[in-house]
């Protein structure tokens, strides 16, 4: 598989994911929408500090 079919992959599984905890919590349609927006927050606010130590070295290696 190509390299650059990973992140849409993890994404689709990501959604899946949503979907079938939503259903199978049998949440309503506001519970899964603050649901979802409380584990964005909490993965922005974990990927954050790696992104900010080391966003600006892979940023040269992409520059070349």
């Amino acid at each position: 598989m190509a390299l650059f079919l990973f992140p849409l992959v993890i994404g689709l599984m990501a959604g899946g994911l949503v979907v079938l905890a939503s259903f199978s919590l049998e949440t309503s349609m506001l519970g899964t929408a603050l649901g979802i927006i409380v584990l964005f927050t909490l993965i922005n606010i974990f990927l954050y500090g790696p992104l900010v130590t080391k966003g600006p070295g892979w940023s040269e290696q992409i520059e070349g």
